[in-house]
């Protein structure tokens, strides 16, 4: 959980503990900048989740694409990874920060669309999710 004790995320927010600092900048709910022969299978689109990070505490940490899942109304997706700007893996010292983007493939009719951040050394096994609005 975040400091404030929030476990859930809309586009502005912020998501705070004693490492990281992870701002929700952006989503993109029809994600087209891709090449033809590498977009979505029939039936899905892409999805954008605009993310930056700011290590906060003392220690250096990772912030990674992998540290992520996708969620299609309650669904596992799969993370596409395919875009032109896609970084995986950032190590931050302090007082560092990365942009990060996520990507989804998700059914084209999915009505809530969310990512679910679990870094573990981060979280202490936990997760919180940024909805896609």
């Amino acid at each position: 959980n975040d400091i404030n004790g929030k476990t859930s995320f809309k586009t502005g927010d912020t998501f705070e503990n004693k490492h990281l600092k992870v701002k929700f900048n952006s989503y993109n709910d029809d994600f087209k900048k891709y090449n033809e022969y590498l977009g979505p299978k029939n039936g899905y689109r892409i999805v954008e989740f605009d993310l930056t990070a700011t290590n906060v505490g003392d220690d250096e940490e990772d912030f990674s694409y992998w540290d992520f899942d996708c969620y299609a109304d309650n669904k596992s997706m799969d993370q596409w990874y395919f875009a032109e700007d896609e970084g995986l893996t950032n190590t931050l010292s302090k007082g560092k920060s990365a942009d990060q983007k996520i990507y989804c493939e998700v059914p084209k009719d999915a009505k809530k669309i969310v990512i679910e951040y679990k870094a573990l050394a981060s979280l202490a096994d936990k997760s919180v999710e940024f909805i896609g609005e």
